[in-house]
């Protein structure tokens, strides 16, 4: 009877060992394939939001271009006999219209030649578009 109950002691011990073993198994390849899938769901998101992030960007720089260039075509800044007030005065009006935070109009040396007051500082200019 001791035999019995040793044999069935090692069946019970393997058979838990080879059920451990496999659910360890299991969760490893389930974890890799988790994680594989995550990554390339992401990828996939984040390829889509870019994707959606620079079309917008894009679409806002082309009509900012636009808006500009047509400021650019008002009769104020082309006609040479046109005063600086006229100048200034269709400035604000572009600001109001187009709600810019600040507009200005700078010289071709890159001085400020009339425009709003508030204004990014010196280093910042740099990058500003001139009319």
């Amino acid at each position: 009877m001791k035999k019995y109950h040793k044999i069935k002691q090692k069946i019970i011990f393997y058979v838990m060992a080879v059920a451990i073993s496999q659910a360890i198994v299991i969760s490893v390849i389930m974890c890799i394939g988790n994680i594989r899938s995550t990554d390339s769901s992401l990828l996939d998101n984040m390829q889509t939001t870019a994707r959606i992030a620079s079309q917008s960007i894009s679409s806002n720089l082309h009509l900012l271009c636009e808006r500009i260039y047509n400021l650019s075509r008002e009769p104020a800044f082309t006609d040479p006999a046109a005063s600086t007030r006229d100048r200034q005065a269709c400035l604000d009006n572009a600001k109001l219209q187009i709600e810019f935070v600040w507009l200005a109009a700078y010289d071709p040396d890159g001085k400020k030649y009339m425009g709003t007051i508030m204004r990014p500082l010196p280093s910042r200019t740099k990058n500003t578009i001139r009319i």
